[in-house]
């Protein structure tokens, strides 16, 4: 089980600054942006969420399979493959989070910096990053329990291979196939603990929220 731990975590930590940053963007340009750029990509992040994991693996499997110069059949059923599913799978959150945090801040506050002399970069990054940043946390944190426990994706572009592509869910998965229901609670015991940590960490922050604004 160390060794699934281990991968996962590791795929975790190497998604999450991506998921962090391109999550980031797309929920300011949804809050903030145009309508005919935010539509389409709200109505993509959301099939993203909708849809089975095995559907949206075998999209994948088709466009990296199709990809040229051989560059997607390089990256299938790699470690590299494992962190493209965690990535898909902990955007769309990360997204509604960050989308969430900037909609959440009145559009009175940036017209008052802009008006004081502020560049619209200092707005963002001096105004609005700070108020926005206890739900920008909450949603990373989110999103890495979605990267580290992703199964149906991971197993379609990567698949099950212990020591390479098998992740602690894909793990939990091949013990119980084999009837060792041993293993598969005790790592399952770990997911629980995660998730159940992020939902604390919900609740927390919603209580919070609650205080401030009665």
């Amino acid at each position: 089980m160390g060794e699934a731990l281990w991968l996962s975590v590791k795929v975790s930590l190497v998604s999450l600054p991506a998921v962090f940053l391109v999550g980031l963007a797309l929920g300011f340009l949804l809050s903030r942006g145009p309508r005919f750029l935010a539509v389409p990509i709200s109505y993509a992040l959301q099939l993203a969420m909708i849809l089975p994991p095995s559907v949206l693996g075998l999209y994948l499997l088709t466009a990296l399979g199709s990809a040229p110069w051989g560059i997607g059949r390089k990256l299938l059923f790699s470690y590299h493959a494992c962190v493209l599913a965690a990535f898909v799978s902990a955007l769309p959150i990360m997204v509604q989070f960050s989308r969430a945090a900037f909609m959440g801040i009145p559009a009175s506050l940036e017209e008052a910096a802009m008006v004081l002399g502020r560049q619209r970069w200092e707005v963002f990054f001096k105004v609005l990053l700070p108020i926005a940043r206890p739900k920008l946390i909450l949603g990373i944190a989110m999103a890495g329990v979605r990267a580290m426990g992703d199964f149906g994706l991971t197993l379609t572009i990567a698949g099950n291979i212990p020591g390479r592509t098998q992740t602690l869910p894909l793990y939990v998965f091949s013990r119980a196939e084999v009837l060792d229901m041993r293993g598969a609670h005790l790592a399952s015991l770990v997911l629980l603990l995660l998730g159940l940590a992020s939902v604390l960490m919900l609740s927390r922050l919603e209580g919070e929220k609650r205080e401030l604004h009665p």
